[in-house]
């Protein structure tokens, strides 16, 4: 497991990128802005997922 919220957040955006709604949805990465350098900024990070199944494309 990653130890520091921005090697976390790189493995989260790797198993996102895998999702076929990737970048499709305003709450999928990618995102408009550098993830590392806002969570560079702290020394933890509290990361809150859930695995979604989309029956069909959105």
């Amino acid at each position: 497991m990653p130890s520091t919220p921005i090697l976390l957040a790189k493995k989260v955006g790797e198993l996102c990128a895998e999702c076929p709604v990737y970048g499709k949805t305003w709450f999928c990465p990618p995102f408009d802005f550098d993830v590392d350098e806002f969570l560079g900024r702290y020394d933890y990070a509290y990361l809150f997922a859930a695995k979604i199944t989309h029956d069909e494309l959105i």
